[in-house]
């Protein structure tokens, strides 16, 4: 484990990413991914049903594997995007232009949030180009506002078309709509961040809003690849950024001393594990590869502290099947309840709920932006 502030050669941080890498890579392969998604009929062998537990008793127990109506729990199962809910085929005449207003407020409110917490009292300038230098650690944020661009595109492309598909439009209309509203969006983000002074339009940006929408359309499209991966956020407001908003900075979008991006492998939804009574508990975890940074921004006030990024190897608690298995009884309670903190599980992890593997790569304040 490397803990923070432990400067590493160069070498040696590269060999410790790169055996997390690999490491990682060997979980996914040996555990089998198959994406052919087959599931496995009735309760683990040997495991009957036990009608004497009360629904929603409080608590998760291990050591039975409950299957409701006879289909095997899999708590991360992806709803197929690819045909509309039947709710939507009799839906009320209503439903599309509630739709449409669901959408709307969705880019209004992102739209309204990003004036007062970048543009407002800033001043204009001539239109240009920002310089790029991505991950390095002279970047203002390290790298890490690439990976919250290709978020926020991911969950802004997903939660449209969902709405969209709500209202009854098709999935071929959601998923196009969805994209060009949110690539239209942030495009319009980057002009104006080129007028502004100090800011200045990023191709790097623009780059990873398209990776964002990609992942999110690719998600929506392939239910399976859904089920095993997600791509979330884990947030918990830095002290630097809690202590500027009650002096009125509502920028959250740029608290990344507070953020970690992680992509997420559920094993539970690995056939090899549902297969093996043995591995039950595995259903509870996810691994993954995560990246965040510490020191960038907000700026510290002390020029001394140093700028930290951290690539890592993460494992973390599988929300989805703790709260589906805790609240819903293994998924025999459905409702709008479930579908919510599915939801919600999709796009966070949940703060000091992941232990790290990975090098952290220190550096001084860069001049630029001491205080």
């Amino acid at each position: 484990m490397v803990h923070a502030g432990q400067p590493l050669p160069r070498q040696g941080g590269a060999r410790a990413w790169g055996a997390a890498v690999v490491l990682w890579a060997a979980v996914v392969l040996c555990a089998g991914v198959g994406c052919s998604g087959a599931p496995v009929a009735g309760p683990p062998s040997g495991r009957a049903e036990r009608a004497d537990r009360p629904v929603g008793s409080g608590f998760v127990d291990l050591a039975w594997a409950p299957t409701p109506a006879g289909r095997q729990w899999r708590p991360n199962e992806s709803i197929d995007f690819r045909y509309r809910p039947q709710s939507s085929q009799a839906a009320s005449p209503w439903r599309p232009a509630l739709a449409l207003s669901a959408v709307a407020g969705t880019y209004g409110t992102m739209g309204l949030w990003s004036y007062f917490a970048w543009y407002a009292g800033q001043t204009k300038d001539e239109f240009r180009f920002a310089r790029e230098r991505w991950f390095g650690a002279t970047t203002y944020a390290g790298g890490a506002d690439k990976l919250g661009h290709a978020y926020a595109n991911y969950v802004m492309t997903r939660i449209a078309a969902q709405e969209l598909q709500w209202g009854g439009y098709s999935a071929g209309f959601a998923s196009a709509a969805s994209s060009l509203l949110t690539l239209a969006f942030f495009t319009g983000i980057e002009i104006k961040d080129g007028y502004h002074k100090g800011f200045g339009f990023s191709r790097g940006d623009m780059l990873a809003d398209v990776v964002g929408i990609g992942l999110a359309n690719l998600m929506l499209w392939s239910p399976r690849l859904d089920e095993l991966f997600d791509f979330r956020i884990n947030y918990f407001p830095s002290s630097l950024f809690a202590e500027s908003l009650l002096h009125g900075d509502v920028d959250v979008g740029e608290d990344y001393s507070g953020m970690d991006f992680g992509v997420w492998l559920h094993l539970g939804s690995l056939q090899a594990v549902r297969q093996r009574d043995q591995l039950w508990a595995a259903r509870f975890v996810d691994v993954g590869l995560g990246y965040a940074t510490r020191g960038f921004l907000p700026i510290p006030k002390d020029p001394t502290v140093q700028r930290e990024r951290q690539p890592y190897i993460g494992i973390t608690a599988n929300l989805a099947a703790l709260f589906d298995a805790w609240l819903f009884n293994y998924g025999a309670r459905e409702g709008h309840g479930r579908r919510l903190v599915r939801g919600f599980a999709e796009f966070v992890t949940l703060p000091f709920t992941t232990w790290k593997l990975g090098p952290v790569l220190t550096s001084p304040q860069f001049p630029e932006t001491v205080p």
